[in-house]
């Protein structure tokens, strides 16, 4: 699409259907209904990611709740999508180029080139972990400006790019990802709630 989405996802508790799940976010602005597995926090228009993990049977859903230029969820407008899992997948998950791991203290980066990788983001510490993953389209710009330009309605272009990530991950979760770097772009990983990011450049 043209404008920037989150991949929240979560699976449905017992009983709860994807429609208790919108109809508490349109009187809280929260889902509820569903024990959030973590997604990709949020992606850019024309980026591309593939997530691999294991899941036991159940209803799961994906939804986006970043808003549209009007302040509108998209989740509002239609953008969600329920599916179920039965049985074993019978599939091997992908080797890993390198591993972005979140302990406690901060995170380790694997040196990466330009291109498309397979990564694990592997928290290692004992708590939950995020790994939002983006870079600055223009020099210098940073998570500030970006929440600006999403107050002013995202006119022009975004001054951060989003190629993947994960949201907050369960201690010893291991999830597999594709993910696209581009050349000459400094990154940061960052875990907003604990307060803990890492920069790396791709060259």
């Amino acid at each position: 699409g043209a404008e920037h989405h989150e991949f929240a996802f979560g699976r449905l508790e017992d009983g709860a259907s994807i429609e208790d799940v919108l109809e508490a976010m349109k009187k809280s602005g929260r889902p509820e209904g569903v024990e959030d597995l973590a997604g990709v926090p949020l992606l850019s228009p024309g980026a591309s990611v593939t997530m691999t993990r294991t899941l036991d049977p159940g209803s799961y859903l994906f939804l986006c709740m970043f808003p549209t230029p009007d302040f509108t969820p998209h989740s509002a407008k239609g953008m969600y999508a329920a599916f179920e899992v039965d049985g074993d997948a019978g599939a091997e998950a992908p080797e890993a180029d390198g591993a972005i791991v979140a302990t406690d203290d901060g995170f380790e980066v694997p040196e990466l080139e330009a291109g498309t990788h397979t990564i694990e983001f592997l928290n290692d510490g004992s708590k939950p972990h995020e790994f939002a993953v983006y870079g600055a389209s223009e020099p210098g710009a940073t998570v500030k400006d970006f929440e600006k330009w999403i107050g002013q309605g995202q006119k022009d272009d975004s001054p951060l790019v989003f190629p993947g990530g994960m949201q907050s991950i369960e201690p010893g979760a291991s999830i597999l990802q594709t993910i696209t770097f581009d050349g000459g772009v400094s990154y940061k990983v960052e875990d907003f709630p604990n307060r803990l990011e890492a920069e790396f450049t791709i060259p």
